[in-house]
């Protein structure tokens, strides 16, 4: 446990809480957490205050202020928008320059929904994301793939040791018989 941990009582002797009590020496690791504890709620209260004000006009000004931020960006939202849903967006100024907190944000609450569903029909609908026409038809037939045409490697090669196939004049030319006859023609 360490030195400190062992001569703890001798070192740290008797303590006194805020509220002017005495403890006993040996709860030094208890008292530790406790004032960690202690000034861990003091930085979330004045937190708290910071953002959401201590008064209750204090708290009311800053929620105005949050949801008028926070339709300001619903309003630059517009353009992207159907313009069909265009009724969403009226009178604007009217709608900032309203002090109450709760009209505000049954606003957002009620448009913001509307606003990003319209955006997703648009950008679901775009002209990016439609197919071309030439999608629309098809060919009429396919057309086969021509063939290369290369010789035979095992016929033509010079150095095969295999035997080419030499092909016999009737192959290709056929023979005088066919023309020639000594019969007499009728």
């Amino acid at each position: 446990m360490g030195n400190y941990g062992r001569n703890g009582k001798k070192l740290q002797g008797p303590t006194k809480t805020p509220t002017g009590k005495t403890g006993a020496p040996f709860l030094w690791g208890a008292s530790i957490v406790e004032l960690s504890l202690n000034h861990t709620i003091l930085l979330w209260e004045q937190r708290n205050n910071d953002v959401h004000g201590s008064t209750a006009q204090e708290e009311n000004q800053k929620l105005v202020q949050r949801h008028r931020n926070t339709i300001r960006e619903l309003l630059l939202l517009q353009s992207r928008t159907c313009p069909r849903e265009a009724y969403i967006f009226q009178n604007p100024e009217e709608l900032l320059s309203n002090e109450d907190a709760k009209i505000l944000g049954n606003w957002i609450a009620t448009r913001g929904p509307a606003i990003q569903a319209s955006i997703k029909h648009v950008s679901r609908n775009a002209i990016e994301n439609t197919p071309g026409i030439l999608q629309w038809f098809h060919p009429i037939a396919t057309i086969p793939p021509q063939n290369n045409w290369t010789r035979d490697q095992l016929r033509n090669d010079p150095f095969s040791k295999k035997k080419r196939q030499k092909t016999t004049s009737q192959d290709y030319h056929p023979t005088l018989k066919h023309f020639l006859t000594l019969h007499n023609a009728p």
